[in-house]
C-alpha cells in the first residue's frame, strides 16, 4: 500500500506535473470551499432570522388579540355615559331615567360595578347629596342606591294622576281652550 508521501512524490517527478497550474487549481477548491461555507453560514443567519421575525410576529399578533379583549373591556370603562345621556331634571320622572341609565351603560358594556360613579356626575348635587349620605359600604351597590332614590322621589298614586290629569286637560289648571 501506498503512502501520502509516495503519492506526493510521484506527482512531483511526473513530467505532465505543472506546478503554478496546480497552485492555482488547490487554490479555487479552497476559495470554492471557503466560499460555500459562507453561503452557509449566511443561509443558515438568514432563515434564523426569518424563524425569528416570524416568532416574533406570532407574539405580536397574540399580544394584539389579548389587548384588544383588553381594550374593548377598558374602552368601555373609559366612556363617559354622559356624552350619551343628558343629565337628569329634578322635577322629571327618575325612575324612567334610571331604567333609560341602565340601558346605555349596558349597551356599552359598563359593569353595574360601575354605576353609581357614572350616574353620580349626572344627577344635580342636591341629588347627588342624598346619595352621598348613604352608608360607605351601600354607597357603591347600585340597586341600594336606585332604592333610595326611587324612594324620595316616588309619586303617590294620586299625586301621578292629578299630574296626568292637569297635562291632558288644560282647563284643570287654570287654562281655558280657545274654540274658534
Amino acid at each position: 500500500m501506498m503512502r501520502v508521501i509516495d503519492f506526493k512524490n510521484l506527482i512531483l517527478t511526473s513530467k505532465d506535473y505543472d506546478e503554478q497550474f496546480t497552485k492555482t487549481l488547490l487554490e479555487t477548491i479552497i476559495e470554492t470551499r471557503v466560499q460555500a461555507e459562507r453561503d452557509e453560514k449566511e443561509e443558515n443567519d438568514y432563515k434564523r432570522k426569518q424563524e425569528g421575525l416570524i416568532l416574533e410576529l406570532e407574539r405580536m399578533k397574540l399580544s394584539m388579540t389579548a389587548t384588544s379583549t383588553n381594550t374593548s373591556a377598558t374602552a368601555a370603562e373609559k366612556i363617559n355615559i354622559q356624552h350619551l345621556i343628558p343629565r337628569f331634571v329634578e322635577n322629571s320622572d327618575i325612575s324612567t331615567y334610571l331604567k333609560i341609565f341602565e340601558r346605555q351603560c349596558e349597551q356599552v358594556n359598563i359593569g353595574e360595578v360601575d354605576y353609581v360613579t357614572q350616574l353620580l356626575p349626572m344627577l344635580p348635587i342636591d341629588i347627588s347629596h342624598i346619595i352621598l349620605r348613604e352608608p360607605k359600604d351601600k354607597l357603591e351597590n347600585y340597586q341600594h342606591i336606585k332604592q333610595v332614590l326611587l324612594q324620595r322621589f316616588k309619586l303617590s298614586a294620586e299625586s301621578f294622576r292629578s299630574s296626568a290629569l292637569i297635562k291632558n286637560n288644560p282647563t284643570l289648571c287654570g287654562r281655558t281652550s280657545r274654540t274658534s
